[in-house]
């Protein structure tokens, strides 16, 4: 039943959207995490209570949240939400891509992309290093 109303609700925005592109399919989980894959050429499938994304994500059905259509455009670097102090840096496929010392330092030593930010203590902040 979850897979279908899944689908659905995918179909949905879809038809929804028009002629509106979208870059990211985000979800958000039950953990405070976010998860977003390419639209483009995406695929997804359901593997024993599992939601599979073409580019290889893979999401537990259970922990979604929330599951919403996203721009890069609309996510910006602010030096307000950085964190001071550790935080683990994920791709926006949910890779791993390092853990800093500080929000602060992530901005020199990482690549033009957009990354998700999670700082020991405080909340998840998505950013663009352009």
């Amino acid at each position: 039943m979850k897979k279908t109303l899944l689908l659905l609700f995918v179909l949905s925005q879809y038809l929804v959207a028009g002629a509106v592109t979208y870059d990211y399919l985000t979800f958000d989980q039950s953990n405070g995490t976010s998860t977003s894959v390419p639209t483009e050429g995406l695929t997804i499938t359901f593997n024993n209570g599992n939601l599979v994304a073409s580019d290889g994500t893979t999401i537990a059905l259970s922990s979604i949240s929330k599951m919403y259509f996203s721009d890069t455009s609309s996510i910006h670097y602010q030096s307000s939400t950085i964190a001071e102090g550790p935080v683990d840096v994920f791709s926006i496929t949910g890779n791993h891509v390092g853990t800093f010392d500080s929000g602060t330092t992530i901005k020199d030593k990482l690549p033009k992309g957009v990354y998700l930010m999670i700082p020991a203590k405080g909340k998840a902040t998505k950013i663009v290093i352009p």
